[in-house]
């Protein structure tokens, strides 16, 4: 007799290449009942995503990423610490029971493009970075998802131990657009810095030593992967960190 779970590790690792180990989850999802499949990497804390490869409609996805809804997305949150699993109803929140309006718009909105439910798995060891696994149904298909969750479990968990960031087809894969964080201190100094203001002006508007702004900036530098501070400036600038 033969065994489905081993079938479909077997279908995922022998094919010869990603794009076709691609096409082969998506026909096991097509299996299930699953209309969708997104498979990534990300670091929740920092709202990071590493790689991302869904089947999801592109303009949804565009939205997702647009409007941020990764900061308020309950799969997200919930598992960003460890490994687990939750199935998400769309269309079911109302807007006085959410903290966020984003919260309810996201909700709402996976409805409008017909994933009526979510089964939402997270892998990897406990920690802010995890690989996240997502299985998207058809609202029609909600009563029946839910009385066979070990086998979208098991197809998961697949997923996550085949599917990787370079077996992934370019045109369905995403990323989120890179986050810089600076402390207080590396905005001001470069703040001072877009102002004309050199080391030994901006130590003594700051009451601090020279030495210390120059450490100020070599941390800032390396907050922004910049070679120089004068690079450091431009992107503070680009992305909005410090203004003029």
């Amino acid at each position: 007799m033969k065994n489905p779970l081993i079938d479909a590790l077997n279908a995922l690792l022998t094919v010869p290449d990603g794009s076709a180990r691609w096409s082969v989850a998506q026909k096991l999802a097509d299996q299930l009942g699953v209309t969708s499949i997104l498979v990534g990497e990300a670091n929740v804390q920092n709202s990071e995503i590493f790689w991302l490869s869904t089947d999801m409609d592109p303009n949804w996805m565009e939205q997702y990423l647009t409007e941020g809804y990764m900061d308020v997305d309950p799969a997200l949150v919930q598992l960003s610490q460890s490994p687990g699993r939750m199935v998400m109803p769309s269309g079911s929140l109302h807007k006085d029971k959410v903290q966020s309006l984003r919260e309810w718009e996201l909700n709402h909105a996976l409805r409008d493009y017909g994933y009526g439910l979510l089964h939402c798995s997270r892998f990897g060891q406990a920690g802010a970075v995890g690989k996240f696994v997502t299985l998207c149904h058809d609202p029609s298909e909600t009563d029946h998802v839910m009385c066979d969750l070990s086998r979208r479990d098991v197809f998961a968990a697949l997923l996550a131990n085949t599917i990787g960031p370079n077996t992934l087809p370019i045109p369905e894969q995403y990323h989120s657009p890179p986050r810089y964080v600076l402390t207080p201190r590396q905005r001001d100094v470069l703040s001072l810095l877009a102002n004309g203001y050199q080391t030994a002006r901006i130590a003594e508007k700051l009451g601090v030593t020279e030495a210390t702004v120059t450490l100020h900036f070599i941390a800032a530098r390396k907050a922004l992967g910049a070679n120089t501070r004068e690079q450091a400036l431009v992107i503070a600038l680009q992305h909005g960190l410090i203004s003029l």
